[in-house]
């Protein structure tokens, strides 16, 4: 959840900002739609989303599980990269960020590549143990509290070789504050900790956006 890069000096990000600049109409206009229904602006960076969509291609993904839809620009980007019989579930615990997001996707012609579960993700999960067959690709941005949560869930529905992404790998750019009372850094920071060091993947963590980290199950 970050709309600049963190990693990088000013000057540098807003090389990169341009660089990889939206000029998508309906992108342009579901920033309006954030501002008047007072939804938080913390949607990925355009370098992110290119990066997103880079890693689908790149890997031939058809199937990518997200955690965290917002008002839908992430799962927007990426299904633009998927390919026709690509499929793309995200998973919205508030209805109104779910209605939002879904009227673009419309405007958008992706809705048949684009699924969005309302509720908690700590009980969607468990509809797609029960529905789903494995995902090529999972995208988590929610709750920080739960991160470590999540990432459990991922490794149990993504395929073998396939690939787990945690956006705000760099805590919004407080990543090294190590006296910090920030409990979502500190959440971010003990979560890093964990999956640099789990032995199920082969994890690099990337200065894309607000962090990227990148993790591929091995087994």
């Amino acid at each position: 959840m970050s709309t600049f890069p963190t990693a990088l000096i000013p000057e540098f990000a807003q090389y990169l900002h341009s660089f990889h600049s939206v000029d998508n109409e309906i992108f342009l206009r579901l920033q309006q739609s954030a501002k008047q229904h007072h939804v938080p602006e913390i949607w990925i960076s355009p370098d992110e989303a290119r990066a997103l969509q880079w890693i689908i291609k790149a890997t031939q993904t058809k199937r990518v599980l997200e955690i965290g839809t917002l008002i839908g620009y992430s799962a927007m980007m990426m299904a633009y990269a998927l390919p026709e019989d690509g499929k793309l579930i995200t998973l919205e615990k508030e209805s109104r960020f779910a209605d939002i997001a879904q009227s673009f996707w419309n405007e958008a012609k992706l809705t048949k590549k684009i699924q969005v579960l309302v509720g908690s993700a700590t009980e969607t999960f468990q509809n797609i143990f029960e529905t789903e067959s494995s995902f090529d690709f999972v995208f988590i941005d929610a709750d920080k509290k739960n991160y470590h949560l999540y990432f459990e869930y991922a490794l149990q529905i993504t395929r073998p070789h396939g690939i787990i992404a945690l956006d705000n790998a760099f805590a919004f750019g407080q990543i090294n504050q190590s006296q910090t009372d920030d409990i979502s850094v500190k959440y971010i920071q003990e979560c890093n900790k964990k999956i640099i060091n789990d032995k199920r993947v082969f994890s690099v963590l990337l200065p894309v956006g607000d962090g990227l980290l990148l993790c591929t199950k091995l087994s």
